[in-house]
């Protein structure tokens, strides 16, 4: 796996990153731009054309804007190494540390990670998580067939019975289990794809396309381009990763709200009294008399079993479902609505900075 601090572009954005070294470029753009605005602004005064000096007067007004812009963009890619999640919520919403079995330590954050880092620590731990959910199914598949292959039979003179007792048990099971297959491999492909995405963004956008944006936003007859480009970068550098960071708090931060398959588990064999209720049948001060205390017993075996066999049946049957149910709203339902609100994002600031670009092309092939 690739380390985000890593990236020689992302490592050097700090405040001293190389990013001032454009400025210099920038401003040589704008002072041509400002020159050419003088020359028609003279010219319009010259020839008495008051629409060319009203055009002038409106360019020079995005010649500032574009000034105060290239100062507020700069500022922002070179603090990028630096934005925390501390500044964005409250300490108390993010765990120290992981550890357990509701937050391992590889998903494990603090306030002082950026929200680079945890957007990386998310795309990882799904693509574990995943693999993980994969490898179970894969296991339980296994066991189901054997499971649904099992013939007793008894034929002492070659006259008998022969029975597949648990091949209707393992009819639907095996249905869930191959739907939970695919329902995971496609949420892993996808999971990657945006990790990959979001790697070049890192690479390409910071080192290449935001100065390019930049130097373009400064000239004249390019602004609209710069601006289009500025806004893109910026969509995929800044609102997509606070997007991923949310998403992170949601799915593995030991404080977030959403109920997962491992929380549920942990709940249910950890604080369901299961040795609470069985003990209360074996204990003779509940029951009056040696037959009070018998039943008691016989039922607390049967108890047991019921609790055996009921939680083997609820892993096998809760795992495949609650495991599709997790892979669509990691692999779908979290995906495309962080890709509306970048597009409709992008699409907002292409329009103030440049010209409107509908980037949702290039998203839904993502």
């Amino acid at each position: 796996m690739l380390d985000i601090m890593s990236i020689p572009a992302f490592a050097g954005s700090g405040l001293s990153g190389g990013y001032w070294s454009w400025v210099a470029l920038s401003g040589a753009a704008l002072v041509t731009s400002a020159v050419i605005l003088a020359f028609i602004y003279a010219w319009g005064t010259m020839f008495r054309n008051s629409s060319l000096t009203s055009y002038v007067k409106l360019e020079i007004y995005e010649l500032v804007v574009t000034a105060l812009l290239v100062m507020l963009v700069l500022a922002v890619a070179g603090s990028l190494s630096t934005f925390e999640l501390g500044k964005l919520i409250p300490a108390s919403l993010i765990q120290p540390s992981g550890g357990g079995l509701l937050v391992p330590d590889e998903c494990s954050i603090t306030s002082s990670d950026t929200i680079y880092k945890i957007t990386e620590t998310y795309f990882k731990c799904v693509g574990n998580d995943m693999e993980s959910w994969l490898n179970m199914n894969y296991i339980l598949n296994m066991y189901v067939d054997m499971g649904a292959s099992v013939t007793p039979y008894a034929r002492p003179l070659g006259i008998g019975l022969i029975s597949s007792p648990l091949a209707g048990l393992a009819s639907p099971l095996k249905q869930l289990l191959y739907n939970a297959t695919t329902a995971l491999t496609i949420a892993y492909v996808i999971n990657y794809a945006q990790y990959y995405s979001f790697t070049f963004a890192m690479e390409v956008f910071i080192l290449y396309y935001l100065p390019i944006g930049v130097f373009l936003r400064c000239f004249l007859p390019t602004r609209r381009l710069g601006g289009t480009l500025i806004a893109i970068c910026l969509g995929f550098l800044v609102i997509y990763p606070l997007l991923t960071t949310f998403a992170y708090l949601l799915f593995y931060n030991g404080t977030g709200p959403m109920v997962t398959f491992r929380s549920f588990m942990v709940q249910y064999f950890e604080n369901g009294a299961f040795l609470d209720q069985l003990t209360q049948y074996f204990n003779p001060v509940n029951y009056h008399g040696f037959a009070g205390f018998l039943t008691g017993a016989l039922g607390g075996i049967g108890d047991m079993f019921q609790q055996i066999f009921g939680g083997i049946f609820l892993v096998a049957l809760v795992f495949p479902i609650s495991v599709v149910g997790r892979a669509f709203v990691i692999g779908y339902i979290v995906p495309a609505f962080n890709v509306m609100i970048l597009v409709q994002a992008i699409l907002a600031l292409s329009k103030s900075f440049g010209e409107e670009i509908d980037v949702s092309s290039l998203t839904r092939m993502i």
